[in-house]
Order: C-alpha cells, then sequence, then structure tokens
C-alpha cells in the first residue's frame, strides 16, 4: 500500500517573518508575562499542593530537603517552560494568546542555544529593577536586554508592514501554519 505524500509549501523563516510583521509592543509583552505567569502559577501552585498531599505518605523524608528540592525542581521547570516553547515554536502560552511570536534576529531559525540564553537573559532585565524588560519602550526596534542579548526580536503577528506582496505572503503564512508544525523533528 502506497502512502499518500502531500506537497507542503516550506515553512517562513524568521527572517523572512521579521520581513513581514511588526515588532510587538510593550503593553503586548507585557499583557503575554502575565498570562505565562498565571499559567505558571497555577502549575507551581498544584505542584505544591501535590507535594503536601504527599509528605504524610513518606515520613521518612526529610521536609527540608523536600522543600530544597521541590522548590528547585519548580524553578526548573518554570525556566524549561519558556526556553523548550520559545525553540520549539517561538511562543509560549501568553505569547500565542496575544499573537506575538519570538524569531531569530541573526538567522533563519533560532537554535537551542539562543532560546537558554535569551530564558536566563530574563534574569538580567527582572534583576536590573526591571529596567531590562522596559527598554523595549526606547530601543529601536522595541527589545528588551534578554532580546538583545540572545539575539532575537518578538513580533506581532497581528501588525504587519504594508507592501504589494502582503495578501500573497499571508494566504502562504495561513496554509504553512493550518499544514505544518513549526519545526520538524526526525
Amino acid at each position: 500500500m502506497k502512502k499518500k505524500q502531500l506537497n507542503l509549501i516550506r515553512p517562513l523563516t524568521s527572517l523572512e517573518l521579521r520581513n513581514i510583521y511588526e515588532s510587538a509592543h510593550f503593553h503586548k509583552r507585557l499583557i503575554a508575562f502575565f498570562l505565562d505567569g498565571f499559567i505558571l502559577l497555577t502549575f507551581n501552585a498544584l505542584f505544591q499542593a501535590i507535594i503536601k498531599i504527599l509528605t504524610p505518605l513518606y515520613p521518612h523524608v526529610l521536609l527540608e530537603n523536600l522543600h530544597v528540592f521541590s522548590t528547585s525542581l519548580i524553578l526548573f521547570l518554570n525556566l524549561i517552560y519558556f526556553q523548550m516553547l520559545t525553540y520549539r515554536t517561538g511562543q509560549t502560552l501568553g505569547k500565542k494568546i496575544v499573537k506575538i511570536r519570538i524569531v531569530s534576529t541573526y538567522t533563519s531559525e533560532m537554535s537551542f542555544f539562543q532560546s537558554w540564553i535569551r530564558t536566563l537573559g530574563y534574569f538580567i532585565s527582572f534583576f536590573s529593577f526591571g529596567i531590562g524588560f522596559l527598554s523595549s519602550l526606547w530601543e529601536k526596534d522595541k527589545k528588551c536586554w534578554h532580546d538583545i542579548v540572545a539575539g532575537t526580536e518578538v513580533i506581532d503577528l497581528e501588525h504587519h508592514y504594508q507592501n504589494e506582496n502582503l495578501d500573497y505572503q499571508n494566504e502562504i503564512l495561513k496554509i504553512q501554519n493550518k499544514l505544518l508544525p513549526r519545526r520538524m523533528t526526525g
């Protein structure tokens, strides 16, 4: 029995997306960040509740070690949430809801290393009293410090540059988003 093969259009590269869509504004990025925070807060609270339920069942485990372990695990899983979703799809769940996407500034696809640098760069933006996040208000390309360090940019999928090929480009993008995953895995 022969398998049916589909002739699919290749996915647009990050460079092509940056030529179609404008940089995301601060307010959209902030909303996405709060949505991600709410999602992670819910997950973290659920995880902590499960730990509290299981603790009496295993009294031989030292409670202080359990607390350190669970806190470390939560921090690690939160980092993985941002890093893996950024790498695989260019969007966390919050960014997907507000229709913004992270793309590489210099290459056609964001690398695994680039997404890790960007995720860890959140600490730079945060521990500078938030100035790293606010920098998107005055930076030319609306980049935060973690975008600059990682070589990434956040684009707004609802706002695009006006040009004569826009209808054609949007139709290609719609078809590709329906038919192809963001990153093919082998």
